[in-house]
């Protein structure tokens, strides 16, 4: 563990969480949850509004799903609130990702886990993981549209260099007599 005054980690020795398969993005959640409690018993909001945590559920639903936590327990309940926050989210950014991924219905976890999330992934995987980023928290609709557009055409350069790396994989274990019969077998490329 790192040297610290506390750290959140329901997996460490000792936590008494009764849910310990929360992703990150649902932690931080349930910090900002017991944040506003705290503050809500020392009187902070006397005079001030309460933040309102639910509109952020759209956003802790898409890290959640995408995270590929189990969606039981308390991931069942942020996915199903969340979910409800996603379709009608107003976040130009997350209404882009929508567009650019023709999602004009409901939006399901499939949804999230097939269509949403690997576009917002491949930003990562191919370029810089903060476009993403950018993206959901962009107050721009004309920006968050480019954004959704260049994160799509990532997305999609991503299947390509897959297809090609398991028909590569695939023509290698067919013409290899070394590999034939095998069970099991693991390929590295350094091309």
């Amino acid at each position: 563990m790192p040297e610290a005054l506390a750290v959140i980690n329901p997996l460490q020795p000792g936590c008494n969480a009764v849910f310990k398969k929360l992703a990150g993005v649902g932690l931080a959640f349930k910090l900002a949850i017991a944040l506003r409690s705290s503050m809500r018993t020392l009187g902070h909001f006397a005079a001030a509004a309460e933040p309102n945590l639910r509109k952020y559920l759209d956003l802790v639903t898409l890290g959640t799903i995408a995270d590929l936590v189990p969606l039981v327990g308390e991931n069942r309940i942020i996915a199903a609130f969340g979910l409800q926050e996603l379709t009608g989210s107003a976040r130009p950014g997350v209404k882009a990702l929508k567009r650019v991924a023709a999602i004009t219905a409901e939006v399901t976890a499939t949804d999230v886990g097939f269509r949403l999330a690997p576009r917002i992934n491949a930003a990562g995987r191919l370029d810089d993981a903060l476009r993403g980023v950018e993206l959901l928290l962009s107050a721009d609709s004309a920006a968050a549209d480019t954004l959704a557009a260049e994160l799509d055409a990532a997305n999609r350069e991503r299947q390509e260099i897959e297809k090609e790396l398991l028909a590569e994989a695939l023509h290698r274990l067919h013409n290899d007599a070394a590999l034939q019969g095998r069970t099991t077998v693991v390929m590295a490329s350094t091309a």
